[in-house]
């Protein structure tokens, strides 16, 4: 006997790989001050459209003050972010007619120089780093 999820699954998955893509699962949510003592996350099924917030049969879910939460979200949207980035620049590449076989501005560092900008305070890379560094629970690293 199946389930009324296995069901639901057989259903819709043959629609899900339209273009390659899943029509049905992502997330949508806000942060504001996650590393902060009073983070805040709203987060739930909401697309924060007119309709969806005055019509639809949609949620949203505000946590205010739950670190561990605030983590867990930035960590996803970072993820999401890094996952996302090398596209984005490929696809203003094409658009703006640069010519590189990696796609990004940096093609493969073959002369092991890719770390210097870690270690540079001016760097987006250091200061990312300093982000996660300073987090909650992170030992510090002088």
């Amino acid at each position: 006997m199946e389930s009324k999820v296995e069901d639901f699954v057989k259903e819709v998955t043959p629609k899900s790989t339209v273009d390659g893509g899943i029509l049905f699962v992502h997330n949508k949510f806000f942060l504001v001050d996650p590393l902060s003592d009073q983070p805040k996350v709203l987060t739930g099924s909401a697309n924060f459209s007119n309709a969806s917030i005055v019509s639809n049969d949609e949620n949203s879910l505000l946590i205010i003050g739950d670190k561990r939460v605030a983590d867990i979200y930035l960590t996803e949207f970072n993820r999401l972010f890094e996952h996302f980035w090398p596209r984005y620049i490929t696809q203003q590449n094409k658009r703006n007619k640069i010519k590189n076989e990696a796609g990004f501005e940096k093609p493969l560092d073959e002369k092991y120089t890719w770390f210097v900008d870690y270690f540079k305070k001016s760097s987006y890379h250091y200061k990312r780093g300093r982000l996660f560094i300073e987090m909650k629970g992170a030992k510090k690293v002088q």
